[in-house]
Parts: C-alpha cells; structure tokens; sequence
C-alpha cells in the first residue's frame, strides 16, 4: 500500500491532531476501496521536538498498529528529517504530510491508483489550498494553487514553484537512486534542488489538476517570506537544467 511520512518539530498540538485526522481518515477510504492490500503505515518523525504535549502524543501514537514514530535527539532540519522517514518506510510508495497541514478526502486514492497504472510517473502532487495567517491578526481566505500537469525540463527552467511539496507522493526506489534530499540545505528550498535534480535524471514528474491538500502558512513562517540567499541558490540550481 502506502507510507505516509509526515515530520514534525514545534507547532500546536490540535494542528498535529487535525492532521493526522485527516490522513487516518483518508487512508481509511484508500483501503476501503483495495481490502486486498497490505495495511498503510504512519511514519512520524520527530526532529527534535521537546514540547511535552506533542512528546506525550507521540507516546500514545505510537502503540497503535499503522504508526511509526521515530525521534531525533535534536532538530536536524527538514531533509535531514525526511531521509531519515524514508528510510524508515517499509513501502515504496511515500505520500508526504506536512504536520500541520490537513489532507483532503480522495488524495490517496487518487495518487496510488494511478501510480500503480502508471510506473514512469516518479513524483505525483496536487493542487492544493491554502490559508494564510496576516500579521495583523486573522486570516486570509483560500485560494486554488495550480500547476501543470506534466513538469517538463522547460517548466522546470522558467519556474520556481511546479510541485506542492507537501502534496506529493513518490517511489522510495527513486529516491535511492538519486540520493534523497541534500540534508545541507536546511532552511533552504531542498524539494526544489530535489526536483531539479530528478528531472535531470530523466525521471517524470507530474500534478494532479484537483486539489486534494490544505496548506496552513503561520505568520513569519518560511512560505511567507522572501530570502535572498535563498533566490541566488534557486537560480544557480535551476541553471543546472541547461547543463
């Protein structure tokens, strides 16, 4: 069936819970839908989190069947983190989570489906949603996030952003090969080095066009701002693709 990795450090606990509500709840109708398949697991790991209530959810997570949860002694970043999850996985299918995301009713159906009939497809994401937290207070309402269908080297030179990171689903073979995410690049944009670095190898990436993901973006969070250490090393790594 499935692994579904979802990494955790520092973020209030009913936001955590939302969001393995959510998978569990989605889970439940991929396997309801294939009775015939081997049970999906829950891959937590925990990047060196020390807020009690979240350590003590993970306790009580961690007795129940479908989950995994390892814990880094300290916060080792988001790659780093990642690696270790993957390697963790006893599936090659790998559905991503950001922990404080929720994930929306058919995304797993939808990808495994079509990544069991489709083997050239490497990476699948979707579409997605997002709330917006203001610095004011309040929050901004949701808006549909797009992307092509297929990423092609071209996109891949003119853009940024072509694949919803959190939303996505991949092989753990790929993985391997191409070594996982650079775990140096803590802080910054290691799914994009990773995408960059997949389309180089000639693996395909693709998008679901329907939305299937809640992204949350707290004030003062990475996806709010503008880094320009982080500008200059997307465009050096994005240039790579012209090699």
């Amino acid at each position: 069936m499935i692994s579904v990795l979802v990494p955790v450090h520092r973020l209030p606990l009913a936001w955590f819970n939302q969001c393995l509500a959510s998978i569990e709840y989605d889970l439940a109708l991929l396997e309801n839908a294939h009775p015939d398949q081997p049970l999906a697991e829950i891959v937590i790991v925990n990047d060196g989190s020390d807020q009690t209530g979240i350590l003590n959810y993970l306790e009580g997570r961690s007795k129940q069947p479908r989950y995994r949860v390892l814990h880094s002694a300290s916060n080792i970043g988001i790659p780093a983190a990642l690696n270790l999850g993957i390697e963790a996985c006893s599936h090659e299918l790998i559905a991503r989570v950001d922990s404080d995301d929720i994930t929306l009713p058919g995304r797993f159906l939808a990808q495994w489906e079509l990544m069991q009939t489709t083997p050239s497809i490497a990476v699948l994401g979707t579409a997605l949603n997002y709330y917006m937290q203001q610095r004011g207070g309040g929050w901004a309402a949701g808006q549909l996030v797009r992307h092509p269908d297929v990423i092609t080297r071209e996109i891949g030179l003119r853009s940024r952003w072509f694949m919803n990171h959190g939303t996505v689903m991949y092989r753990k073979s790929v993985l391997d090969a191409v070594g996982m995410y650079d775990a140096s690049l803590r802080g910054y944009s290691e799914d994009f080095e990773l995408w960059i670095r997949l389309l180089r190898s000639g693996y395909r990436l693709c998008n679901l066009p329907a939305s299937y993901y809640l992204l949350r973006i707290r004030a003062g969070s990475a996806s709010q701002g503008f880094n320009v250490d982080n500008d200059a090393f997307l465009r050096t790594t994005q240039a790579t693709l012209r090699e």
